[in-house]
């Protein structure tokens, strides 16, 4: 189960851009990973690619090893800019969906899972703000989906 493609897919909705890292390998598993709003998509697209280049034809989990090792002697002791950090976030989500499918257990399982059938969750409610991120403007955006009934509000736990 060696890595063998990388994908960056660019998915433009009404209001906001999404972007996407597929990895896949030549057994056709793929796993997926959300590297948006960096602000530097460019940027993070490039550093994607070159990172894919280091670890193509490794299998997930010699892939997740050797960034760990990278980033570890890159960036030690110190915080890592919104760029590495959504590339290494990327490039971890999909590895790990990668390994998640290839063993057809679900994700959480393999991270301990959770003996209750739920997963915590919680409500982004500032990726709807758009120019302002201000408290007050927060604090409109929260009221105003409460009033709505919106369901991300709504929900504490998702269960089986």
């Amino acid at each position: 189960m060696k890595l063998q493609e990388a994908n960056i897919f660019r998915v433009k909705t009404s209001e906001d851009v999404w972007i996407w890292l597929c990895l896949r390998t030549d057994e056709g598993i793929e796993g997926w990973g959300e590297v948006s709003d960096s602000g530097y998509d460019e940027v993070v697209a490039f550093m994607l690619n070159q990172v894919f280049e280091i670890i193509v034809g490794l299998d997930a989990y010699q892939a997740l090893d050797k960034l760990a090792n990278m980033r570890k002697l890159r960036y030690p002791q110190k915080k890592l800019g919104i760029i590495e950090g959504t590339v290494w976030s990327g490039m971890d989500q999909a590895l790990w969906d990668i390994i998640s499918r290839s063993a057809r257990v679900p994700l959480y399982q393999l991270l301990g899972g959770h003996s209750e059938g739920t997963v915590p969750l919680y409500a982004n409610l500032n990726r709807g703000l758009r120019g302002d991120r201000s408290p007050s403007a927060l604090q409109q955006r929260t009221l105003t989906l409460l009033e709505t009934g919106s369901q991300f509000l709504n929900v504490r736990r998702l269960t089986k």
